[in-house]
């Protein structure tokens, strides 16, 4: 990265010499103040335009009184402007399908306002090419405003202050309404979808052609496959500290829950509640609009159909949580679909071409296509079930400003791969190990190099001791044994050697909390 280009000045010494400087750091302060003196001088010419970093590591976390883990609003230590991505060389786009949502959803962003070109539109994120930007959603910046546009609709025009944080979310729910927040405050709203087309990509901090980039910084980004109401908005605002709110593990499900080898789109899905009343064809090949092979009910001596989800039948598990359902159906009968007595939708008569719709289960509850009339058939394709979640949830990942992650899991994360026919991405994810991201993330900042290398060593002696985490070191599952967990859960006392100094782990019969002085051996456990 060009110096002259940004001011995220890097270090003028090697990788070797940095951990030099970490080690000494624990072993004796003085040799490291010595290195990091040397280090400074090295590169005074470089950063006397950079400014210093607050306070970046908080201390301990305290347990939750009530589940006896770590609060969300603690796991997150470092300040935001160090765990963002300065986007002006690097902008993030996929055309991954699951980021493309043709439903409802919902998109937040946190960036900070510290830098712009007068007179330019900076993009914040569009899931639309340059051509099409008013037909979905469309968030950018000129001077000292934030705009967001929804079908062409303004659900922010408002002014910002430069040096602040600020968190925007648009939610958008096909059958009401999309709504624009800004740090909470719900701004404006329309229910007119007419200018609407499908998405076609996931841009964050520009296009993929290289326009509109966006010279500030952005602290995170993500997408959710519902509309959050307006108290999950609130919840995300977490007080005035956007970046440092963790969402829950159960908000993310990467792994897709249909179909299955039973539950196909146009087999199973769907059971005739008293059989008698109706007769069933599954793998119907595809034709009036479908867009792949279903399923057709018709009723037998004119009766009156009860359908029901026999998927979400099938598990408690599944159904434990609200499900998002996306199909396809013709129908010859109005029908009302019902979850826990609650209408969820009215579908009308469609003999024509095949309509999509999509509706949201409640929880612990089965879904119902209840025919209004007598007699008559449905058509339907399932295409897909899926728990309410968040799709892809973006941070900063090193150094280098076009380098993301997506940390729900889901591995929405690698650069975009243009192919010859103008382009899909490839999606492979590996969950790097033993790699420098971790301490890179620290050294992202624009400040003097003495700040960076200072803060590397309360920052390393700080995470050695226990008292702090950084995102690599963040709880990925509870219970799980394994490097990259800061905190082990099981019934009992530890029964094997810590992974490392510094792990915590918490007994949940006795709920006694035991903390890692070392990885040799479970002596190394000490009770608190």
């Amino acid at each position: 990265m060009a110096e002259t280009n940004t001011t995220y000045y890097q270090s003028r010494h090697t990788g070797e010499e940095i951990d030099d400087l970490l080690d000494q750091s624990v072993a004796a302060t003085e040799a490291a103040n010595a290195s990091a003196k040397k280090a400074d001088d090295a590169a005074e010419n470089a950063n006397q335009e950079a400014a210093k970093i607050p306070e970046m590591v908080t201390g301990k976390a305290d347990l939750d009184p009530a589940t006896g883990f770590v609060e969300s609003s603690q796991i997150a230590p470092l300040q935001g402007r160090q765990t963002g991505v300065k986007t002006g060389n690097g902008c993030f786009f996929s055309d991954d399908a699951q980021l493309l949502i043709d439903g409802n959803k919902t998109f937040s962003v946190v960036f900070s306002h510290n830098e712009y070109t007068k007179g330019a539109i900076h993009l914040l994120f569009s899931d639309h090419d340059y051509s099409t930007l008013s037909k979905g959603i469309y968030l950018y910046t000129i001077d000292d405003y934030v705009y967001l546009i929804f079908c062409g609709k303004y659900l922010l025009n408002d002014k910002i202050e430069t040096g602040k944080v600020y968190q925007v979310i648009v939610t958008v729910d096909k059958q009401g309404e999309a709504v624009g927040y800004l740090n909470s405050i719900a701004r404006n709203r329309t229910s007119d979808f007419a200018a609407y087309t499908a998405p076609v990509g996931f841009s964050l901090g520009g296009l993929k052609t290289g326009q509109l980039k966006y010279p500030g910084i952005i602290l995170g980004a993500r997408l959710f496959n519902y509309a959050l109401t307006a108290s999950e908005v609130v919840t995300l605002w977490n007080g005035g500290q956007p970046e440092r709110y963790m969402l829950p593990r159960d908000m993310f499900h990467p792994d897709p829950i249909f179909p299955t080898q039973t539950y196909t789109p146009s087999k199973s899905a769907w059971k005739i509640g008293v059989p008698a009343d109706g007769s069933a064809e599954y793998d119907v090949v595809a034709a009036n609009g479908f867009s792949g092979a279903f399923q057709r009910i018709t009723a037998v001596n004119n009766a009156t159909l009860n359908i029901y989800s026999d998927f979400l039948n099938s598990s408690v598990a599944i159904r434990s949580n609200p499900n998002i359902f996306q199909i396809e159906y013709r129908s010859s009968v109005p029908i009302k679909v019902v979850s826990n007595g609650i209408t969820l939708l009215d579908l009308e008569i469609n003999e024509g071409n095949a309509k999509r719709v999509s509706f949201i289960s409640a929880k612990d509850k089965l879904v119902y296509l209840y025919p209004t009339t007598p007699g008559g058939y449905i058509e339907l394709r399932t295409l897909s079930i899926e728990p309410l979640r968040c799709v892809a949830e973006y941070i900063a990942a090193g150094l280098l400003a076009d380098k993301w992650r997506d940390t729900s899991g889901a591995g929405l994360d690698l650069p975009y791969v243009p192919t010859a026919t103008g382009g899909t991405a490839v999606f492979v994810y590996d969950q790097p190990s033993g790699d420098s991201d971790a301490f890179a993330v620290l050294a992202a900042s624009d400040c003097s190099l003495e700040a960076r290398v200072s803060t590397l060593e309360q920052t390393l002696a700080a995470v050695l001791s226990g008292d702090a985490v950084i995102p690599a070191l963040q709880v990925r599952e509870l219970g799980v044994w394994g490097s990259n967990n800061l905190i082990l859960t099981g019934s009992g006392a530890p029964a094997k050697a810590p992974d490392r100094a510094g792990q915590l782990y918490i007994d949940t019969a006795s709920g006694a909390v035991y903390k890692s002085t070392g990885n040799a051996a479970v002596s190394d456990w000490k009770n608190l």
